[in-house]
């Protein structure tokens, strides 16, 4: 490959190599005085060249394994350690064994060029190099020291370990410490046509340069058809005169690696910062000269603020460069550039009269006070420890883990259930009232179209009472169908089970309080880092190579229902410019293999008519939609509770080979039949139009899951939490499993030949489980089997139905069409037809959807004119465009299929007919 180096521009020089004679050893190897004069005229060259080949055989390190890890030379690995003659792991021979060894050869060649007798050349030239290793391991420093006497501080030593075990020194160089000039002497092979800065008797270090090379200038090369165009773009080119160094500006970093991003950028030490939607919010960096955005943004107000960070400097010179990529949104805004920014902005609102976001914050506020009293003045807690753990909350025993199979284990003595005490103080509350916790809530009513409640203060906290009384009692439920489950594995002596059973039992009664109210939307979910999940980023340790540590330079972190898109075992992300690799999942928080599971176990099916559906405990062989049978045998899900781990063994490392291993399906499976909870509402002809059904579910869920790249779960290790994508056949224990997967290093091991399995260990591996993450949100059904027909089976058309019914209610009700999220489910007898869903995209809802079904009316007017628009652009569109139904988040969807926007428009005209 080209370089400045290989152009004869520059030369990598090694400072105080030049001062190095030949020693007395070697001179006394030398059979005559001419053989003599001539080595000792080439002596520094020689050792210069034989340095050259230590950088290309990756003897050379950046300073740490980290970065070492990061860069190549010429495809080889770089961080090795050249020995005398032993080869190791990271070991490579400073002495061929042969005389074909490149680095034998070379001194050879340049034997025979000073005037040695052929059949004497290879046998000195073995000799010559082993006392030349010598000469350089005494002139080496050791490695983490500073240099001492007349040691070489570019070049380390240290002790390294053999394939048979034996400790020998070992070399390599150091290249930061070496020096960088403009070459004192050019030489090019008149065989190779290549360029050197140095010639050893006319020789250098490459098969085909021996006795061949001869003196050139720089405007010999400058002349060369084929080098001076190269060397004429490196001298002038005002990319290289500028020195372009880019670098990654993410909330995938920390915020400190964030800050000194910046700070070398405004001092211009950067000159081209790479930034996600960071520097749209808000960040001030100064003025930019240019801004290039890699694709087209959501709307105009995401466009404007990030084309804004160009041209604030006086002079008022910019440019604003977008990159329309090839999908349907980018390719419209390209053509319509004009009237994408002709759009109106859209006024933000805050809504505060939403009467169930109130009552969450009532409950937050109550169950604070009830902590409050438990605590002293002089207690401090953390917001997401303060409430404590669900089992202790709730009262539930500790399961032990069942160790002698001849000594079943007993349950530990029940704790004082919490949940009681509280309950009990909302009785008091609702009873006595409390002057001091009635003026706080008129106080947190106040403005909310809420203040009203308090004046029958009985009815507001019995509402209240009931709200928790549901919230707990799924949890409640599942954690003693479990327990039983428990104690018939102990009463029939099956250990196996018991201890399966009990790590779930686990993961339920470490729940947090806060996280599980929140999830029952007891609670609001915003303002605690609820279901979020990170990549940790694991390395080996500067201090120690054996050991790992914390890579503190990321920070990446998303919500549990993108993790399970973005960070299963084997995707790969990049970050700050580095290619990171998910190799496993997280046992615990903090990273360590604990006693513990890396998430909750469920089972998962469809049906016969396409319903999905999952359970946590018990079993079930129907499908609760449809009591229709099993399409197929349940799956095996896990909701992973701390996230996912890169492995020690494979740091970051400089790549864009980005991959990401299977894909995200979301589904709502909230629509049961005859349920009698809470903030359920139906409505048979919604708006008025016979046949339209309206199902809204305050508590909706969505099941976000990952089947792995064959589309049959994951395997994953339960001693250190290593994961992989199954193969496409099922399989038990290690029947099946990949050769990479029996054979894993560990995931904090730093060597990637360790063996994390034993030979005869019982095999701890989870076989073929989906990886899965769950949100519950607001959501409403659209069924439009009783109103149209057969058209309802038309998936086509009811996704383009639901996709108009999204836009019209992110007009409606003044919000970016990303608040709200589409799905299409089936419905109907069997499943026949489809229905459109949509839900509030964020977590707990809030409260969107709940609006609409007060104004049905004009949600389907409102609908039909986002199709239509007008007559002329009802006559040019066929599918949609950025008029009607294209715009960032479904664009997705219409590159699965084009819309039917002409037969949605029928439709909806046919609805807005019968409107009441």
């Amino acid at each position: 490959a080209s370089s400045s180096e290989t152009l004869g521009i520059a030369e990598i020089t090694y400072p105080g190599l030049s001062d190095v004679e030949i020693s007395d050893t070697v001179v006394g190897l030398l059979p005559d005085e001419k053989l003599r004069n001539a080595l000792k005229a080439v002596w520094s060259d020689l050792l210069c060249s034989l340095c050259d080949t230590l950088r290309v055989e990756g003897c050379v390190t950046f300073g740490t394994r980290d970065e070492d890890w990061e860069f190549q030379t010429g495809g080889v690995p770089i961080g090795r350690w050249a020995s005398k003659h032993d080869q190791g792991a990271g070991l490579v021979r400073f002495v061929g064994q042969t005389a074909l060894q490149s680095r034998r050869r070379f001194v050879s060649a340049v034997l025979s060029e000073c005037s040695a007798e052929p059949d004497q050349t290879d046998e000195l030239a073995h000799e010559i190099l082993e006392h030349l290793f010598d000469q350089l391991l005494d002139l080496a420093k050791p490695a983490g020291q500073q240099p001492l006497g007349n040691q070489l501080g570019w070049l380390e030593k240290e002790e390294r370990q053999s394939y048979d075990g034996a400790g020998v020194g070992g070399i390599r160089v150091i290249f930061q410490e070496l020096g960088l000039r403009r070459p004192a002497k050019l030489y090019r092979c008149q065989k190779t046509g290549h360029v050197w800065s140095r010639s050893v008797a006319g020789c250098a270090p490459e098969i085909g340069c021996q006795g061949t090379l001869e003196s050139v200038t720089d405007e010999i090369l400058d002349a060369d058809p084929k080098l001076g165009r190269l060397r004429h773009e490196y001298r002038m080119s005002p990319v290289f005169r500028l020195g372009l160094w880019a670098e990654e500006h993410s909330a995938q970093l920390s915020p400190k690696q964030n800050r000194r991003l910046q700070d070398l950028f405004k001092a211009g030490i950067r000159n081209i910062l790479s930034a996600t939607t960071t520097l749209e919010l808000g960040i001030d960096i100064g003025g930019l000269s240019a801004v290039l955005m890699g694709n087209v943004p959501p709307g105009k107000a995401n466009y404007l603020q990030r084309a804004g960070r160009a041209g604030r400097r006086s002079d008022g010179s910019s440019a604003v460069v977008t990159f329309a990529r090839p999908r349907p949104f980018d390719r419209e805004v390209f053509r319509r550039f004009g009237d994408y920014l002709d759009q109106p902005l859209r006024k933000p609102l805050v809504f505060l009269d939403r009467e169930r976001v109130v009552r969450r914050h009532l409950h937050s506020y109550l169950l604070g006070e009830f902590f409050r009293s438990l605590y002293g003045p002089a207690d401090r807690k953390g917001a997401m420890d303060a409430f404590g753990s669900m089992g202790r909350f709730c009262g539930k025993p500790q399961v032990p883990y069942w160790k002698d199979k001849n000594t079943p284990p007993a349950l530990t003595e029940s704790p004082h259930s919490l949940e009681g005490r509280f309950r009990d103080r909302l009785f008091q509350l609702r009873d006595y009232g409390e002057e001091t916790v009635q003026r706080d809530v008129v106080s947190l009513f106040a403005k909310t179209g809420m203040e009203g409640a308090t004046s029958n203060w009985s009815e507001l906290i019995q509402l209240s009472i009931d709200t928790f009384t549901r919230s707990i009692q799924d949890w409640n439920d599942d954690y003693e169908m479990l327990l039983d489950s428990w104690l018939d594995a102990v009463g029939e002596g099956n250990k196996f089970q018991a201890n399966a059973i009990r790590y779930q039992l686990k993961l339920l009664s470490e729940l947090t309080v806060i996280e599980a109210l929140a999830d029952r939307q007891f609670l609001p979910s915003y303002g605690f880092p609820i279901g979020l999940q990170k990549l940790r980023v694991v390395i080996p340790d500067e201090s120690d190579p054996k050991r790992h540590r914390e890579e503190d330079q990321f920070r990446l972190e998303r919500s549990g229902v993108m993790a399970v898109g973005e960070y299963v075992p084997g995707s790969q992300l990049l970050a700050a410019g580095k290619l990171i690799t998910s190799r496993g999942l997280l046992k615990h928080w903090t990273g360590a293999s604990l006693d513990s599971s890396p998430g909750l176990r469920g089972r998962f099916c469809q049906c016969e008519h396409h319903h999905s559906y999952y359970w946590i405990a018990g079993d079930t062989d129907r499908c609760p939609i449809c009591d229709g049978l099993p399409k197929r045998p349940p799956q095996y899900l896990l909701f992973v509770k701390h996230g996912y781990t890169s492995a020690a063994w494979d740091p970051p490392r400089w790549s864009t080979d980005v991959e990401r291993v299977g894909s995200a399906e979301t589904l709502c499976i909230s629509f049961r039949p005859h349920s009698t909870a809470a903030g359920h509402y139906v409505e048979e002809n919604f708006a008025g139009v016979a046949g339209l059904h309206a199902d809204y579910r305050e508590d909706g869920e969505l099941l976000v899951f990952n089947r792995g790249e064959n589309q049959t779960g994951f395997a994953i290790c339960l001693k250190c939490g290593y994961s992989e994508s199954e193969p496409r056949v099922r399989g038990t224990g290690q029947m099946n499993l990949p050769a990479s997967f029996l054979r894993h290093a560990p995931i904090t091991s730093t060597k990637p030949w360790d063996v994390c399995w034993g030979d005869g260990v019982q095999t701890p591996v989870m076989r073929n489980h989906i990886l899965a993450a769950r949100e519950t949100t607001d959501v409403l059904l659209l069924d439009f089997t009783n109103c149209l027909g057969a058209l309802a089976a038309d998936d086509s058309l009811i996704t383009t139905l639901a996709y108009a019914f999204q836009n019209a209610a992110a007009k409606l009700l003044e919000l970016d069409s990303r608040e709200l999220g589409v799905l299409v489910v089936p419905t109907g007898s069997g499943g026949s037809t489809w229905g459109a869903v949509i839900y509030d995209n964020v977590s707990g809802g809030a409260g969107h959807v709940r609006e609409l079904l007060a104004q049905g009316g004009d949600w389907i007017r409102l609908a039909r004119q986002v199709v239509f628009v007008d007559e002329d652009h009802h006559a040019r569109c066929e599918s949609g465009c950025l008029d009607c139904l294209l715009s960032f988040d479904a664009q997705r969807a219409m590159a699965d299929r084009p819309f039917a926007r002409r037969q949605a428009h029928q439709c909806l005209t046919t609805l807005e007919n019968q409107l009441q």
